[in-house]
C-alpha cells in the first residue's frame, strides 16, 4: 500500500512539473482533456438526477434541460471535448454565441462554466459553475448559482485516474 502511495505521490508531481516545463501554456494534454470530458458529463448527469426535477416556473428564466446544456467556450479548456455522450448534448458557445442566445431568448438561462483542474492531497479536482445569463443594455452579465466539483484519484493497479467523487454545492 506504501508503495503505491509513493508511486501516485512521484507521479502526480511529475505530471506537475512536465506540465509546468514541457506543456504549452494553457493548452491540456489528451489525458487532461479526458478527464475534463469525464467531469463534464459526471457533473451533468449528478446534476439532472439531484436538480432535474425541480421545474422552475419563473417568468424572467429558461427552464433548464439537463440533456442539452450549454457550456462557455474556453479554448484551452473546450475546444476537444465532445458534443456528446449518451443522451446529454453539449452546445460550446463563445461570448458572442452567448449573447445571440440571450436575445433570442430575452431572458436568463443556465450555462457551465469549466475552470482549471488542481490537486488536492491525493485527488485532482476539476470544477464547473452553473451561471444565469443574461444580456441587457450592451452588457453579458454572469450570475453565479452553484458549483459541481468532480473528484478523480490515480488507481495504481489500472494505472490511471478514475472518477472517486461527484459532489454538488450552491455558492
Amino acid at each position: 500500500m506504501h508503495k503505491c502511495k509513493r508511486l501516485m505521490i512521484s507521479l502526480l508531481i511529475l505530471i506537475s512539473l512536465q506540465s509546468a516545463m514541457f506543456s504549452q501554456p494553457g493548452k491540456p494534454n489528451n489525458d487532461e482533456l479526458n478527464l475534463y470530458a469525464q467531469a463534464l458529463f459526471a457533473s451533468i448527469a449528478k446534476m439532472k438526477t439531484s436538480w432535474g426535477a425541480f421545474n422552475d416556473k419563473s417568468l424572467d428564466r429558461a427552464p433548464t434541460n439537463y440533456d442539452r446544456m450549454i457550456v462557455e467556450k474556453q479554448a484551452e479548456l473546450t475546444d476537444n471535448l465532445p458534443g456528446h455522450i449518451g443522451e446529454a448534448r453539449i452546445e460550446y458557445l463563445d461570448r458572442q454565441g452567448l449573447i445571440e442566445r440571450a436575445q433570442k431568448l430575452k431572458k436568463a438561462y443556465l450555462i457551465l462554466v469549466g475552470h482549471p483542474m488542481i490537486t488536492e492531497g491525493i485527488r485532482v479536482k476539476i470544477s464547473f459553475t452553473t451561471h444565469w445569463v443574461t444580456y441587457g443594455k450592451r452588457r453579458l452579465t454572469y450570475a453565479v448559482s452553484d458549483r459541481s466539483n468532480v473528484y478523480f484519484r490515480y488507481d495504481c493497479q489500472q494505472e490511471k485516474y478514475v472518477l472517486d467523487e461527484v459532489s454538488l454545492d450552491g455558492i
